[in-house]
């Protein structure tokens, strides 16, 4: 597939993130014992300690950055609210057309911002 991130794109969008603010890049699965990256490029982060995968539906590392800023942008939102007993996941109904709303995958922890919207 040549519309793929390269490693080099890859790592300057991962360089310019924190320590503890994720990552970007592909995931990889194993089929008849052989490892298979995935289709798109997720990324990862953090809430409340619990490590969030998402499926960016794209191979344009720029785009699957600017995604993961808005998520972080929105955890550290809920993160700085008080305890209402509102399930923190509800922040991330956010009305922007770089993310992603497409239906989340049901196997393992990958997760959409859709299905994080609750």
């Amino acid at each position: 597939m040549s519309d793929r991130a390269t490693a080099a794109q890859i790592e300057a969008v991962n360089g310019r993130l924190k320590k503890g603010e994720g990552w970007i890049g592909y995931r990889f699965s194993t089929v008849n014992g052989e490892k298979v990256p995935s289709k798109f490029l997720y990324f990862a982060f953090y809430v409340n300690g619990t490590q969030k995968f998402v499926n960016t539906k794209t191979n344009d590392a720029e785009d699957a950055y600017r995604q993961q800023r808005v998520a972080l942008s929105s955890a550290a939102l809920w993160c700085c609210l008080p305890n209402l007993g509102v399930c923190p996941t509800n922040i991330f109904a956010i009305p922007t057309s770089t993310v992603n709303l497409s239906k989340p995958r049901t196997r393992r922890s990958s997760t959409s911002i859709n299905s994080l919207a609750g």
